[in-house]
């Protein structure tokens, strides 16, 4: 609409033009941070610094005056950690933008200028469609800066949001065979004590929502891992009763290394899965493991793809365990005492 057009110009403007910029938030708002600075270094040449919103008033507050800008995210906007690190923001001098599934929360209010993700209500406590909609919208700002500073033209800007549109149909045309191939996968790993999920580039951040939804939705203890960081540690773990799921990376210098991993748990014994695009010619190397093949669309719109899958297989493996996939123990939709 042309409001929104609007405000995210607003928010354009005033990310682009920071003299520097945080991104804060928690759990999978924290996520959804850090796709948004991969978006904003790559297309509008920003460098942000992602951090929790609990570790913000600790160590990261004293370097904000005057020209800040915190773009704080919170789906109900009421986290405790973000408002109170929105409050010590505000009164050191920052501007605050916020991104709030609740227009009529404190973070809404508090800021300076908000952003509605507008998904809808979301009744489950893990966050689901809040956060794929949160990179949508994350993925606008970003195109918005970068039509702004003039790295991209407005026709160019124009393009990519048409494309976003096309893009939801297309996913919704692959959401049933998703759906089924999560599921075969979800049965072939429910026996697994524990488990990782790995990835590069763009789609790393991708690799710690995974493994956030399996600990809420399943009660599976699972971990994000950088696929850099694997042979650092991890990999001493990898055994028959660990699951891996590797995220190809959308980067080509990132591929072949990730491919080394996948052979190295599949010849271990590990309970192996394999999400990405275009990965026919694979087949034969990981036919030990499950592959899922989901579909491509423009390369900064993969860290949405790749959610998909991650959260099926989360649902279907708290259908298999019996879980209250809804209402998970001692969590809570907001986290604001």
């Amino acid at each position: 609409s042309s409001v929104q057009e609007k405000y995210l110009t607003l928010a354009a403007r005033l990310i682009s033009d920071a003299k520097n910029l945080f991104i804060i938030g928690n759990g999978t708002s924290l996520h959804a941070g850090l796709v948004a600075s991969y978006y904003f270094s790559e297309l509008a040449d920003i460098n942000s610094i992602v951090v929790s919103a609990a570790e913000f008033p600790l160590y990261y507050v004293d370097n904000v005056s005057p020209g800040t800008v915190v773009v704080a995210i919170s789906q109900s906007g009421e986290t405790r950690d973000v408002i109170q690190s929105v409050y010590e923001a505000k009164i050191r001098g920052a501007t605050i933008v916020g991104i709030t599934n609740h227009i009529g929360s404190r973070l809404a209010n508090l800021s300076n200028l908000y952003l509605p993700v507008a998904a809808g209500p979301e009744i489950a406590i893990p966050a689901t469609k809040t956060f794929t909609s949160t990179l949508a919208l994350l993925y606008m700002l970003s195109l918005k800066a970068s039509s702004y500073i003039g790295k991209m033209t407005e026709s160019e800007y124009r393009e990519r949001i048409d494309g976003l549109r096309s893009f939801s149909e297309m996913l919704m045309n692959h959401m049933h065979r998703i759906d089924v191939e999560s599921s075969n996968a979800a049965k072939y790993i429910v026996d697994c004590r524990s488990g990782y999920i790995t990835s590069r580039g763009i789609t790393y951040p991708i690799a710690l929502e995974g493994a956030l939804k399996f600990k809420e939705t399943a009660y599976i203890h699972a971990e994000g891992v950088e696929t850099g960081e694997f042979r650092h540690g991890p990999q001493s773990l990898i055994e028959r009763d660990i699951f891996t799921i590797f995220l190809v990376p959308i980067e080509k210098s990132a591929i072949p290394s990730t491919y080394e991993l996948i052979q190295l748990a599949l010849n271990r014994g590990a309970k192996t899965i394999v999400i990405g695009f275009n990965i026919e010619q694979q087949l034969d190397n990981i036919q030990k493991g499950i592959v899922i093949q989901v579909p491509y669309s423009e390369r900064h719109l993969a860290p949405i793809v790749m959610t998909l899958p991650l959260q099926f297989m989360a649902y279907r493996l708290g259908v298999l365990l019996e879980r209250p996939i809804d209402t998970p123990r001692y969590l809570s939709k907001t986290v604001a005492h």
